[in-house]
């Protein structure tokens, strides 16, 4: 594809940018129009998509952006877009991205380590956060309007004794174990962004943070507790109430001036991986747990903190519960199977198998207003593709790509938009 050069801001680089495969349309969207402004399409991260699937039998690619990057990585980021259409998402190389709607490269900004964070857009800004623990917040033409180090926590801290015996857990627990590998990453989580702009990130350390996106400040820091590699990020209810899970043993209800509303204790031992999500219509915190490949749960849990009921996943969950507008919510489980659970019971409606590869569904499905689902699912170390089912779990097409991780977003003109590891951001119409 032809090239052009484009600036790195952050560490000086220069990185050859690629155009896409142009075959979209040109029309302009007023910013009612953005199909995601952030990870899980809204502040309770529900996963409920605004815009309907096409009525293709088979989709068919609109265009193809490849990432400058060698070997190819993918993006896991969840896409984002402005009212003009522009889609912003990060990568594995350590690159946050700005793609025209047509997929042609607009800017590009080169991080310290991989982004698994989806950004969030918000008055003219994107803040995204990247494994090394710091935020970003940019202007939409990829101006770095300021950097905020949310992993902190730890410095300076050999004379503490506290610090040092919280570290040593931290460093024993934050272990894959299926692979014997520590966890390095120091932010996995999505920032989440209230209509005054206070954008709340999780991290390793302290936990949570609430950040003035005008200039990147500290408001307040929320403590989560030890061990302290923070996966989960934060949802919130209609009255502002933040709900956000330690990386063992809690789920904690915070208020919007950052003091503990309510804490409760869950399965000792179990990773919360996936970011709480929300029915505010049932008043309904749902979230996910995880020991490893072992096992795993996904609880349901009211306003005042009370469980409702917990349902046992057998291989573990890494994803966030996609609550439906009907009677289901949705896991997939790192054994494959995708999770149909009755949103008030908690009752397995059914679990249709589509992966036998280790670690098969990682991430979040997305639903469009008629129930339909897009799954993107890794099937072999680098094949895979996005499913589209519908509400009884049949499979109503699938589209063959390299294994693929992020959670699909559909635009108003029921295109779908998704990363692929094979270094490649997809769209394609349905």
């Amino acid at each position: 594809m032809a090239g052009r050069r484009s600036t790195v801001r952050f560490l000086g680089q220069g990185f050859p940018s690629k155009k896409g495969i142009s075959l979209g349309s040109e029309k302009r969207l007023n910013a009612a129009d953005s199909p995601a402004t952030m990870f899980l399409f809204d502040r309770a991260r529900t996963g409920r998509l605004p815009f309907r699937k096409g009525p293709r039998i088979e989709p068919e690619l609109v265009w193809r952006f490849e990432l400058p990057s060698f070997p190819p990585t993918g993006p896991e980021s969840s896409p984002v877009f402005d009212k003009d259409m522009n889609s912003y998402f990060g990568a594995h190389d350590g690159c946050f991205y700005s793609l025209t709607k047509t997929g042609i490269l607009r800017w590009m900004f080169k991080t310290r380590d991989k982004i698994y964070s989806s950004p969030a857009l918000f008055d003219e800004k994107v803040v995204v956060c990247s494994g090394d623990g710091h935020c970003f917040c940019f202007g939409l033409d990829g101006a770095l309007l300021w950097a905020y180090d949310a992993a902190g926590y730890f410095k300076n801290s050999g004379r503490n004794l506290s610090k040092r015996i919280s570290l040593a857990y931290t460093k024993s627990a934050a272990k894959d174990q299926v692979r014997g590998k520590p966890w390095t990453t120091r932010c996995w989580s999505s920032p989440c962004i209230t209509e005054h702009g206070i954008v709340y990130i999780t991290c390793y350390g302290t936990g949570l943070h609430a950040l003035d996106i005008d200039n990147g400040k500290p408001l307040w820091t929320y403590d989560l507790g030890s061990p302290r590699n923070h996966l989960s990020g934060v949802a919130l209810n209609e009255q502002g109430d933040i709900f956000v899970a330690s990386q063992r043993r809690y789920l904690h209800s915070v208020s919007a001036e950052g003091k503990r509303r309510w804490r409760i204790e869950v399965a000792p031992g179990y990773d919360a991986w996936g970011n709480p999500s929300i029915d505010c219509g049932e008043g309904t915190v749902y979230f996910s747990i995880s020991r490893q490949e072992a096992d795993g749960y996904v609880m349901a849990v009211d306003y005042s903190g009370t469980i409702k009921w917990k349902t046992r996943i057998t291989g573990g969950v890494r994803g966030s519960v996609a609550v439906s507008r009907s009677n289901f919510v949705l896991v997939g489980g790192l054994n494959g199977r995708l999770y149909f659970l009755d949103k008030h019971r908690g009752d397995i409606i059914r679990a249709p198998k589509y992966s036998d590869a280790e670690r098969g569904l990682w991430t979040t499905p997305s639903i469009d207003p008629d129930s339909n689902i897009f799954l993107t699912v890794k099937e072999t170390r680098t094949s895979g593709g996005l499913y589209c089912i519908d509400g009884k779990g049949q499979t109503i097409w699938k589209y063959s790509t390299g294994k693929t991780l992020s959670t699909p977003v559909i635009d108003k003109e029921a295109k779908v938009y998704f990363g692929s590891w094979k270094g490649e951001f997809l769209c394609v119409q349905t």
